[in-house]
């Protein structure tokens, strides 16, 4: 396992998915931990599963200037210190281009993407200190998308674009950036998905036959990924992106 033990991280989005699964594994790692998350009751439900008692939560739009900022004021003012920026937080709107009001755009790419930028920009300084890690949580449609998905899928974009270029600007300080981009996951946002549609054990079939590991992903997976990525094991590894998704997007005819 990946020994975080002494080391403070933030988590955007951590009230669910994901981002609970990657706050709750960097803890089991020994990481202090902020969960960051727009909704305070959910939030403080993950910092419940956290192993590690050293843990807060900071009820922030991160998206926002003052948001960003504070969920890296608090992480300071909780643990003393800042080693790992984790930018998970993601909204996501399914609908063709011709039908996407353009406040659904905007609001992808505020919290998408934005985000990652305005969280990095105030915690790149303390990072720098000891020298850290910013993981970003970007997506397989980053990479292949369905015409459905082409605003999710080009916020995901430009966070492949902002981690190579934050790489750049932050190896001389020792701090490295890095992306993750899961496939399917399998998470409440799933299961709302596949029980919305008319026949939901039909549809889970078809997503399961696009899983060559004959399985969706979870979040542990993803978190543990992260975990490796933070830690001392990964310190040659820097503007690049891994995709986890059980060989999916390999798959030449679907």
């Amino acid at each position: 396992m990946t020994d975080l033990a002494g080391r403070a991280a933030i988590v955007t989005g951590a009230g669910s998915g994901i981002g609970r699964g990657i706050a709750i594994r960097l803890a089991e790692c020994g990481a202090a931990v902020l969960v960051a998350e727009i909704n305070e009751e959910s939030g403080r439900e993950t910092m419940g599963l956290l192993p590690h008692p050293n843990a807060s939560v900071f009820a922030a739009d991160v998206s926002s200037p003052e948001g960003a900022k504070g969920s890296v004021d608090a992480a300071l003012a909780a643990f003393g210190r800042l080693d790992i920026l984790v930018n998970n937080a993601g909204a996501q709107v399914v609908k063709l281009s011709t039908e996407l009001d353009i406040s659904e755009w905007e609001h992808m790419m505020n919290v998408n993407l934005r985000s990652v930028l305005l969280c990095s920009k105030y915690a790149i300084p303390y990072l720098a200190r000891q020298g850290g890690a910013i993981i970003n949580i970007a997506s397989v449609h980053a990479r292949a998308t369905t015409a459905e998905y082409a605003g999710y899928a080009a916020s995901k974009s430009g966070i492949l674009g902002l981690t190579r270029g934050l790489a750049l600007q932050c190896a001389p300080m020792g701090v490295r950036v890095n992306t993750v981009s899961p496939g399917t996951i399998d998470t409440t946002l799933l299961q709302r998905y596949i029980e919305s549609a008319p026949d939901p054990a039909g549809l889970r079939r078809q997503l399961l036959s696009l899983q060559p590991v004959g399985r969706f992903g979870n979040p542990r997976d993803i978190g543990s990924l992260v975990a490796f990525l933070a830690g001392d094991d990964a310190t040659f590894i820097t503007g690049t992106e891994i995709v986890a998704d059980g060989g999916m997007t390999a798959s030449l005819f679907r």
